[in-house]
């Protein structure tokens, strides 16, 4: 299980990010294992997009299809505590 932090998801999303390229390699590589990221990580992203609606609106979308992922966990602030647990590093493995 990785952990996938913001600047991951805004490379992601946003085709103009210097680290598109490579943020879309990554997301290969994601697939293959389960992930976990954080609610508040999500609002960092949803944050980081306020400006346009276009952006604002492929992030929800986003966040929202993420949220049903079978491969994906998010750990809401309630549950915060079990990301004290150690997980692996990206590219540790």
């Amino acid at each position: 299980m990785k952990r996938i932090y913001a600047g991951y998801w805004m490379a992601l999303l946003n085709r103009r990010d210097a680290l598109h390229g490579l943020a879309k390699r990554l997301s290969l590589v994601f697939a293959k294992d389960s992930n976990v990221t954080s609610g508040l990580v999500l609002t960092e992203v949803l944050n980081g997009f306020s400006g346009g609606s276009h952006l604002r609106a492929q992030a929800a979308m986003a966040i929202a299809d993420l949220r049903v992922s079978p491969t994906a966990f998010v750990v809401s602030l309630a549950d915060i505590s079990l990301l004290k647990k150690p997980l692996p590093i990206i590219g540790s493995d």
